[in-house]
């Protein structure tokens, strides 16, 4: 049996700042209108910090051999920031295909699976730690614990499936009915004015429209009407993926895996890199390189994507105008979860450190969707919810100690 080690503590908090910075980040990108430039500064706001902390580590990067950590480190240890970004952009661009809920379940499950094998298998150059059966049923209670957190067994088939609710949830409905209430009052409103138009009986008298009255008429009807964004009562969200599914597989459930194991892989080389370059370089070089991946997506986006095609321009003074001073500090929440990972998986492990990060994770979100912090949008812990932070907690506990 392994000993409990107080670092595990470290990367619990690790797991906190992580929960805070989905709120952060997530208010930034809903009130800048750009995803990816969240995404952006949240890799190089988190860049400043680490890099003040391995010149401050290493009396200003002198005590740091270039020479030896580039040469002795394997290769794909340079390579965590990559996987980091690509978990970011999977998150963007399936998030409403698939719903939060579906994501977080898969890419959990998947990244304490895969950190139980790397573990047990010595992989990417980590210590071979064997995989008992209290590991493995932690692992199990761990990704029990997230199902329920989502939803419970409905979560299963909503991860199959591609869709957000199940129709016998009574949750579910009642979130549907909430969500749907503006678009079903819009169309009520729409039907009655049409019968309105169709009744002689119920329409007020109609007189003839002078030509500008006509001009004017023509340009109100042509005008677009949006949907409710995302979190007003919007619909849209909570319906797409069943709208392109229909009732199949949803293959991009694909992506959403590989963005567990990419997580995992992350620590794992980042691990790995900090043990010939030292924890603050390896954190550093890691959000460098997932900053010059996002960077040049960003910049493809705002001369060339949809951002281009904005009107009216999407600017950087706009986003500093509209968007909260606490909104930025994304990154700042994200460089304290990866150096505590980097750092502390040599010398707990890989599957230790990602479960303990886990459970602080699940903790903290379950606290900030409560009482609708950062900006997150209020789901309160129910006794489903509040059983499977449990288990959650139980899951990492097994897996740190046995």
């Amino acid at each position: 049996m392994v000993q409990a080690d107080w670092t595990i503590a470290l990367v619990v908090l690790g797991g906190v700042a992580l929960a805070f910075q989905a709120g952060v980040n997530g208010t930034l990108g809903r009130v800048s209108g750009n995803q990816i430039f969240s995404a952006v500064n949240s890799f190089v706001s988190g860049l400043i910090p680490l890099v003040v902390y391995w010149l401050a580590s290493t009396h200003g990067g002198k005590d740091t051999d270039f020479s030896t950590t580039f040469s002795d480190a394997p290769w794909y240890s340079f390579f965590g920031g990559i996987m980091g970004a690509y978990y970011v952009g999977m998150i963007i661009f399936l998030i409403e295909r698939l719903g939060a809920a579906t994501i977080l379940s898969t890419a959990v499950a998947c990244q304490v699976t895969a950190a139980l094998i790397f573990d047990a298998t010595g992989s990417l150059g980590l210590e071979q730690r064997t995989a008992t059966p209290g590991r493995i049923i932690g692992v199990v209670l761990t990704a029990f614990g997230v199902f329920l957190m989502v939803g419970g067994l409905g979560s299963v088939a909503a991860m199959l499936l591609g869709r957000r609710k199940v129709a016998n949830d009574p949750e579910s409905q009642h979130e549907e009915m909430s969500a749907t209430m503006p678009q079903r009052e819009a169309t009520a409103t729409t039907i009655n004015a049409t019968a309105m138009e169709e009744s002689p009986a119920l329409s007020p008298p109609r007189t003839p429209l002078s030509g500008d009255e006509k001009s004017h008429a023509m340009n109100m009807v042509s005008v677009p009407i949006s949907s409710p964004p995302e979190g007003f009562g919007s619909s849209a969200a909570t319906t797409s993926s069943s709208a392109k599914t229909g009732g199949k597989i949803d293959i991009t459930i694909v992506f959403a895996m590989l963005g567990g194991v990419a997580l995992a892989l992350q620590g794992a080389m980042n691990g790995k890199l900090g043990e010939i370059g030292g924890g603050g370089f390896s954190a550093a070089w890691s959000f460098a390189s997932g900053s010059c991946a996002l960077g040049i997506w960003f910049l493809y986006d705002l001369y060339f994507g949809p951002t281009s095609r904005l009107v009216p321009e999407w600017t950087f003074r706009g986003v500093l105008r509209d968007a909260p001073a606490w909104s930025f500090l994304g990154g700042f929440l994200g460089a304290a979860y990866v150096l505590a990972i980097t750092i502390l998986i040599p010398r707990l492990g890989s599957t230790t450190a990602l479960s303990a990060s886990i459970a602080g994770q699940i903790v903290a979100a379950t606290v900030l969707d409560h009482f609708a912090l950062v900006g997150l949008p209020r789901t309160r812990a129910g006794p489903l919810r509040l059983a499977g932070v449990a288990i959650i907690i139980a899951g990492a506990v097994m897996i740190s100690v046995l």
